[in-house]
Parts: C-alpha cells; structure tokens; sequence
C-alpha cells in the first residue's frame, strides 16, 4: 500500500492530474511530525541508477546467502522484503517533475479459488518492535478502477498533527477564511492557509 507526496507543493502538472483540474488542495504536511508504520522512499528517477541500486542489492543477497553455506532463512527473506521495498521506489524519468517521496506499508496476496486475497499484516520497526496491529482492507474506486487501501493514523494516536500547510488550487473558489474556519473549528492549528501562485491559463 502506497501514499504519495510532492516535494514541490505548487506545480502545474500536479494541480491538473490530482486536485480536480485545479480546483482542489494541496496539503502541506511536515514529515517529522507523520508517525505512520510505514517506511518513507525518496522516489529515484534516473534509470542507470535504478538499475545500478538493484544489481547491487542482488549481488549483496547473492554474496551473503554463498557465505553462510545457502541457507535462505530469515535474513534472505528480510533481503528479499528489502528489495521489494526499494522496487516501489522506482518510477520513469518522465515524472521527475514530480519529487515524489512514498510512504508504504505492506500487506500480503495469499492465494484463495483461481485469484489472491489480501491480507493485512500490521507493521514492524527495524527493530521487530510491532508498530501497528493489522488493519481492515478497505476499497475505493479511483476513475472506475478498484483500489485497495489502508487507513493508517499519521497523528501518533491523536497527540499531534502533522498538517502545516494547505494550499488552494489555481480555480479553487473557497477564501482563505473559509479554509481557516474548518481548521479551527476541527481542532487543527498553526496551519498556513495560502493560494497557489501557479497561473492556469
């Protein structure tokens, strides 16, 4: 399961394919504050590195696994699992503008009739410390295709929120007041409500 975010919160491209052609937000959040169990990815672009990072990741699982006599017990697996990781991370050079980072948490495909099923697994810390229990899979339809999710809390149990900026799109026709009005009354503070300066012509 993936979220993804934008290192440039005002672009052009982005106000256009994900905020209702310009009339939606975009909404700053300060990635200290996101105490969500899930690992944070700087998307890589470039193809040469991409390619560069996996072989290097194959050739360290390889190497290992040889030394220890080919065992593929846990540690092969948690190699595996970090592969996968870092496999989500990559994306086409077209979309470079985007400086997306991703947060993922992972569930499981388990095999059930003729298709999969999804499983939640709940997440673990680097040091096997359980970060969250399983949580229920949900569905959405995204432009008439079905998509599962998770609904993970990213204000470490209501103790602080993450939120820091919200930015209205370039033909969102709410005022600011309108905005901070919600803010206020939902109980979300120090919050920088501002519009974008992308010009849409």
């Amino acid at each position: 399961m993936i979220s993804s975010y934008s290192l440039n919160p005002d672009l052009l491209s982005q106000w256009r394919s994900y905020a209702d052609d310009g009339r939606g937000f975009a909404i700053g959040f300060s990635p200290k504050l996101m105490k969500m169990p899930a690992k944070q990815l700087r998307v890589l672009y470039d193809e040469d590195l991409q390619l560069a990072e996996l072989l290097g990741n194959l050739n360290h699982t390889y190497e290992y696994e040889k030394s220890i006599g080919s065992k593929y017990g846990d540690e092969f697996k948690s190699h595996w699992f970090a592969i996968g990781m870092d496999l989500c991370a990559y994306k086409n050079p077209a979309f470079r503008e985007e400086m997306e980072v991703r947060l993922t948490h992972v569930s499981g495909l388990v095999p059930e009739s003729s298709h999969g099923k999804i499983i939640p697994l709940g997440a673990r810390g680097e040091n096997g410390e359980r970060l969250c229990e399983p949580c229920e899979v949900k569905f959405r339809a995204r432009n008439g295709v079905i998509v599962p999710y998770v609904a993970l809390d990213y204000t470490n149990r209501g103790a602080l929120s993450p939120i820091k900026e919200i930015i209205l799109g370039p033909r969102n026709e709410n005022a600011e007041s309108n905005i901070e009005i919600l803010l206020n009354t939902t109980g979300i503070r120090d919050v920088i409500v501002r519009r974008s300066m992308v010009p849409y012509r």
